[in-house]
């Protein structure tokens, strides 16, 4: 998951609901003892304002607020839609979540070479029988899904291969057994 630029000051709960009021907290102690000594923040100071600070600050009600103003629990991304100043809400968002169980099966990230086929292929053959797709859509999203699988098995071969080249340095005789096999996988042709 990542955040767009810029946006953190809206939907971080760290940000929204937990550093404004440590920042409010340590400034208001820091005044405090500038008015009692006419002395600044020493090394030996910071410390014990900055506890006071985090104690007064992060409260389980601050944590919670936080969690609830930038839309995550209870989830409302209007909570922080709305704070943007070209929103306006037309409709009540629901998120759209598949339910059949072959859905949930396109949706997981392979673990390895075998899931990745595997996940490709049943993908395909799901395109392939979609009565909702036809023609240029469904041939253009075959070929896309084939592209994707290819390419991210390219990035593992790389990525073993690094590995390899690694464990050769080290003279590692089980390295060269697995170069090979690496050698023959990369080989191998896809659908």
């Amino acid at each position: 998951m990542s955040y767009p630029g810029h946006s953190t000051h809206l939907l971080q709960p760290l940000d929204v609901g937990l550093f404004a009021p440590l920042q409010n907290a340590y400034g208001e102690a820091v005044v405090q003892h500038m008015k009692e000594t006419c002395t600044g923040v020493a090394k030996g100071t910071f410390w014990a304002f900055y506890c006071a600070a985090e104690a007064k600050a992060y409260t389980k009600s601050n944590i919670k607020s936080a969690w609830r103003a930038t839309g995550i629990v209870p989830y409302n991304p209007d909570a922080v839609l709305t704070k943007l100043p070209s929103y306006k809400p037309t409709h009540h968002w629901v998120p759209k979540v598949p339910t059949t169980p072959q859905s949930f099966k396109l949706l997981q990230t392979p673990k390895n070479r075998r899931d990745l086929c595997q996940q490709t292929h049943d993908a395909i053959s799901h395109l392939e029988t979609d009565p909702a797709l036809s023609g240029t859509a469904k041939e253009s999203s075959i070929a896309l899904l084939r592209r994707l699988a290819h390419q991210s098995e390219a990035a593992l071969t790389r990525a073993q291969m690094q590995k390899l080249k690694q464990q050769i340095s080290g003279g590692s005789m089980q390295a060269r057994r697995l170069q090979e096999q690496t050698n023959r996988s990369s080989q191998k042709l896809w659908l």
